[in-house]
């Protein structure tokens, strides 16, 4: 699917996920599953808080729903997305390897739920980011649970 959508046009891929917090509560910060899914600095993060579940569950729907998104354009692997947060707490998408798309990812979670929505689409400038960026803030509001 071609579509013009911002002043750009490509193929532009949705994915979502959504994860119940409760799964993460009682993993250990040293877990086997957590050393082979997160990165360092997602554990650091995560972990920073005093109950970091919400924070695991809220990543790991992240990098659900850009795996979801990048599809079969490419072979990224969960373990291959890191999701960042920038000083102002935005998450910003990385890769292993790069990989010629850009990847915006929202993200949020109530106290059972987490949710994330993520947008793949051929790399554009980082000034048209910020478009799709308020598409997916405004799409996660509409879809967050209670």
């Amino acid at each position: 699917m071609s579509e013009e959508h911002g002043g750009f046009v490509g193929r532009i891929s949705i994915g979502a996920d959504i994860v119940e917090i409760e799964r993460f509560r009682f993993l250990e910060s040293n877990a086997p599953f957590i050393r082979k899914v997160f990165s360092e600095r997602e554990q650091e993060y995560c972990c920073s808080y005093s109950t970091p579940a919400p924070h695991f569950a809220t990543t790991f729907a992240g990098k659900e729903a850009v795996v979801k998104a990048i599809g079969d354009r490419s072979s990224v692997m969960i373990q291959d997305v890191e999701i960042v947060r920038e000083n102002d707490g935005r998450p910003e998408v990385r890769f292993r390897e790069d990989i010629p798309l850009s990847v915006i990812v929202s993200l949020s979670h109530s106290q059972n739920y987490a949710v994330a929505v993520a947008i793949a689409c051929p790399r554009v400038p980082h000034s048209e980011e910020e478009g799709l960026r308020k598409l997916l803030n405004g799409v996660i509001s509409q879809i967050q649970p209670e």
